[in-house]
């Protein structure tokens, strides 16, 4: 069984334009950077969320800044 929920979510055009970047940057699906996004928070507020499967990621999402 797959560890994931397909969901629908209504989002912002900036939002969306901002994931679709990352995502290409970093060769990722959309879904994997909103996934990282959200770990990321639940582990700032003291919530980390356990490893659901292999394409999950438990490192912490630092902003990227241009030198």
């Amino acid at each position: 069984k797959s560890p994931y929920v397909s969901t629908g979510v209504n989002l912002e055009t900036e939002v969306v334009e901002f994931l679709d970047q990352m995502a290409a940057q970093e060769e990722r699906p959309r879904s994997f950077i909103i996934n990282r996004i959200i770990r990321d928070y639940a582990e700032r507020v003291g919530t980390p969320l356990p490893r659901k499967g292999p394409d999950d990621t438990s490192a912490v999402f630092t902003e990227r800044t241009s030198a």
